[in-house]
């Protein structure tokens, strides 16, 4: 997993701008209105999107050069709010050309 580290001296507007970043890249829908993460604070919804990205990269450390992001083995998810873990690639074969879909 990838969080955000929290830390209270970090630029707020590049936080914003690197949170921008992560959710326009990945899938931060669980926050919409109603919707099972609605409820967390702005550091959870922080740290869902670096998650997020990090996850949907295939885990690759190099896409998560965000401000604050900290690789750490804590899951914060709550019954109702899941952080997701391991998004696994699978390679489809097609008769010749190799397809990779995400699941």
């Amino acid at each position: 997993m990838v969080l955000f580290d929290s830390k209270t001296d970090h630029n707020e507007t590049l936080v914003l701008q690197d949170y921008d970043y992560a959710c326009g890249e990945s899938d931060c829908t669980a926050f919409g209105a109603g919707a099972t993460c609605y409820h967390l604070s702005f550091i959870e919804k922080v740290s869902y999107g670096y998650n997020m990205l990090y996850q949907m990269s295939n885990q690759d450390q190099r896409k998560c050069n965000l401000l604050g992001a900290t690789i750490t083995t804590n899951n914060p998810s709550t019954l109702d709010c899941d952080f997701p873990i391991e998004i696994l690639t699978v390679e489809v074969m097609d008769g010749e050309s190799t397809l990779t879909k995400r699941y």
